[in-house]
């Protein structure tokens, strides 16, 4: 699940957390590659859809700070969107 956490600030240009740095480096150069040799594209909405089902959203901390990193992506792209 920190996977697309991670891949979903990469898209909507958000930092992620210091410890998550050398993940997201290392997810950014796969994305470029999967775009670039297959075409692949993710989306903000297909990353939500793989959060959702590979989370289990209770009350743990864990669970409560991807949220609001899922939200914050979510309003950065909603917030770019209408520019």
């Amino acid at each position: 699940a920190e996977e697309q956490v991670i891949k979903m600030e990469i898209l909507t240009g958000i930092e992620s957390p210091s410890d998550c740095l050398d993940k997201r480096m290392t997810l950014q150069v796969q994305m470029l590659s999967n775009k670039l040799n297959e075409g692949e594209e993710l989306t903000l909405d297909s990353l939500l859809k793989q959060w959702l089902n590979a989370t289990q959203l209770d009350n743990s901390t864990l669970a409560k700070a991807q949220f609001d990193r899922v939200k914050a992506a979510t309003l950065a792209s909603l917030s770019a969107e209408s520019k």
